[in-house]
This record gives structure tokens, C-alpha cells and sequence, in this order.
């Protein structure tokens, strides 16, 4: 058996949901939106965090570069400005044959625009310098007393671990959500309750005594890896709106829009009108000559820039968590209760439901298999996958 953060996740939100994830390999066929966008603004911030001008890994494995790689675009080393990368990944992400796939242009700008206010909200005030990259991990489940399980490791990566301005050694984790980021919200409490936030902390203290992360610079008689930094992510609850008649009418004159300048082409009596080659909407006013315009994703993208810059702490927010000695033991017990439990339910084949989890915040993906007591041993239901 081999376990990971997110396996572990998901039998802690529901058996059902990781027996069909994790044992059955039946996968929806297009990720819900919330997961989709959770996913890729975890990878841009991974290749922003890659280090510039250095040999591209995925064309040196190859021995030779590879011609159009999203990391180094065939020329075998990084970019100078890794932004240049993590833009080229998000392009792909929602893009086919270089165009945008319609109905996900929207997702696309949010995304876009707010890597580009993270980037200048905390590259101006860098306080952590990353010393470890995309480390991955191996390492058998213990028992209490040290004793290492037969048949099952934890598997995973460790994305980052950051030095702060102090010199401590920390874990870094993204994490996006749709609630509040404020100082007395209660996601910061629930973030530190995570799986990743007591696993990757021991995890990264065991290899670091070990001398595996001596390669990064991280020694066994360094101070050990203490904690966790979380790096919230509140994603954007505006959405493209229509313009009043009075905005509409500079925007088309002058262009000009929230700090960003469009490039305007009318046709024939102002029938057709693009900013920026996109054909705008708009509806006619009850006046003759006047009409309402509704923002294009591009424009809703240049309203969300400056929103984020007008007030950056809404959008964004980091906070340490320090680990006890008391954390990883607690944290030990409950992880061989997983395992056992697992391993149980496995060797019956009897996993129950948590229907408590199947509408909670967002819909489980599963409900169409759940709520249809569907057998997917026989068929794979329509809108699934089998990897």
C-alpha cells in the first residue's frame, strides 16, 4: 500500500470517495471548476519558484532540448523572469490549437491577473528565501515505538521548504480558497489541521536527520525543520459585470479601461465593435446613440488587477504555524489508525459512505456513482475515467 497527503485526504473526507479515487482509478473526465482552478494556481506558483537561467530539468533528462517545452521553450535553460514560464503553463492549461477554449476565458484572465498581483504584492517584500525544491519522499509508516510497517510507504513531494528572516526552516504550502483570509478568519485554523501541515513537517525532519536534503544545503545539525508557512490565495468572488452608459461610451472612445489601454476596431455604423479582438456585447439604450457594454474577460481581468491592487491583503496572506514534538506523536497515532482502517476496509472490501461530505461547500464529483448505487467494476459511468 502506498499512501500520500491527498490519499489520506480524501479517506478522512469520505472511504467511498478514496476506494473510487485511489483503488478503483476512476476519475472524472473534466475536474470541478473549484478543483481545476486549485490545481493550476498551485503550478503557476510552482514554476514562478523555479530558479532563473538554470538547466531545464525535463529537457535534461532527454539529453537534448526539446522544441516548444512550456519550461525553457526549447533552449535547454530557463528564462531569466520565470513568469515567462508559468504564463506559457497557463496558456496550455486553457488553451487548444492557440486558441482559448470558450466559456473558460474568464478563468484564464482571473488566473493570469492575479499571478501577476501575487508576483508584485510579495516579490516587493520578499521575507522567505526558498532553499528546497519539488523534494520527492519515500519512507515507511512507523509504529509508536519506531518500528517501520511492512507494505506501506508515504509517497509524495515536498514543494518548497523556505528559510525566514530568522534562518528557521519552514514548510511551504499554497493553498486557495473561496473564504475569508483575514487575520481572525477561521481558515487559518482549519488550514493547520491538514493532512500536509503535520505530514510533510515530520516527513522533512526525518529526511534532513538523515542527511538526504544535505544536496539542498540543509544539514542534520542545522535547526530542524519546524513548521509550516501557509500562503493563502482568496479567490475572486467578482465576476464580469456590465458597464454603465456613461462608462461604456469613454471605454469605446478612449479605450482606456481600469489602468489598461484596448485596442479599439469599430465596424459599419458602429455595428460591430472589438477591444482588443473580442466583439463586444452591448445592449442599445433607450436614447438613440447610446448602449451598455458588458466587460470581455480581458477587461474583467484589468478590473480584477486593480482590485488586487487597491487592496492586496484581501486577495493574499501568509502565516506561520509552528510543530511540537506533542504534534507529530498525536499526528503518528491518527496516521496508524488511517492505515489500520484502510487496510481493513480493504481486506473486507466494505467501505462506507460519508454523506455528510457529498454536498458540503462543493459537490462531490462522485454523487453521479453514490446517488445511483452504480457498480463501476461493471462500466465505467458516462462522464468517468479509468487511469
Amino acid at each position: 500500500m502506498n499512501l500520500s497527503a491527498s490519499a489520506i485526504g480524501d479517506f478522512k473526507k469520505c472511504p467511498t470517495l478514496h476506494k473510487l479515487r485511489r483503488e478503483d482509478r476512476i476519475v472524472p473526465v473534466e475536474d470541478p471548476d473549484h478543483l481545476r482552478v486549485g490545481t493550476n494556481w498551485h503550478k503557476l506558483l510552482e514554476v514562478l519558484s523555479l530558479e532563473p537561467e538554470s538547466v531545464c530539468r525535463d529537457c535534461a533528462q532527454l539529453a537534448q532540448p526539446v522544441t516548444g517545452c512550456l519550461y525553457c521553450g526549447g533552449e535547454g535553460f530557463l528564462p531569466k523572469d520565470t513568469m515567462d514560464i508559468a504564463v506559457r503553463f497557463l496558456y496550455d492549461a486553457y488553451s487548444v490549437g492557440g486558441v482559448l477554449v470558450g466559456g473558460k476565458e474568464v478563468e484564464y484572465y482571473t488566473l493570469l491577473n492575479a499571478l501577476a498581483g501575487y508576483s508584485w504584492y510579495w516579490l516587493s517584500q520578499e521575507q522567505y528565501e526558498t532553499v528546497v525544491r519539488e523534494h520527492k519522499f519515500e519512507v515507511p509508516i512507523r509504529t509508536t515505538t519506531g518500528r517501520a510497517l511492512p507494505g506501506v510507504q508515504l509517497r509524495g513531494m515536498i514543494d518548497k521548504i523556505v528559510r525566514n528572516e530568522h534562518g528557521q526552516l519552514l514548510i511551504m504550502e499554497h493553498k486557495s480558497t473561496s473564504r475569508s483570509i483575514d487575520s481572525d478568519s477561521t481558515i487559518w485554523p482549519h488550514f493547520s489541521m491538514s493532512v500536509q501541515s503535520y505530514l510533510y513537517p515530520q516527513v522533512a525532519q526525518r529526511l534532513q536527520l538523515d542527511g538526504e536534503l544535505k544536496d539542498w544545503g540543509v544539514k542534520a545539525s542545522d535547526p530542524p525543520i519546524f513548521g509550516v508557512l501557509f500562503d493563502a490565495f482568496h479567490k475572486p468572488q467578482i465576476s464580469p459585470k456590465k458597464l454603465t452608459q456613461g462608462d461604456s461610451k469613454t471605454f469605446v472612445e478612449t479605450g482606456k479601461y481600469c489602468g489598461q489601454i484596448f485596442t479599439m476596431l469599430r465596424g459599419e455604423n458602429d455595428c460591430f465593435i472589438h477591444a482588443n479582438g473580442t466583439q463586444l456585447e452591448h445592449e442599445p439604450g433607450k436614447k438613440e446613440g447610446t448602449f451598455a457594454i458588458r466587460e470581455t474577460p480581458e477587461m474583467f481581468g484589468a478590473r480584477l488587477l486593480q482590485d488586487i491592487g487597491e487592496r492586496p491583503e484581501f486577495y493574499f496572506a501568509r502565516r506561520e504555524v509552528a510543530r511540537t514534538t506533542g504534534d507529530f506523536e498525536r499526528f503518528q497515532r491518527e496516521l496508524l489508525s488511517i492505515y489500520q482502517t484502510i487496510r481493513l476496509m480493504k481486506k473486507n472490501d466494505s467501505w462506507y459512505h460519508n454523506d455528510q461530505q457529498c454536498e458540503a461547500t462543493y459537490k462531490c464529483p462522485y454523487i453521479p456513482i453514490c446517488y445511483a448505487n452504480k457498480d463501476v467494476s461493471e462500466e465505467i459511468p458516462n462522464g468517468f475515467k479509468k487511469i
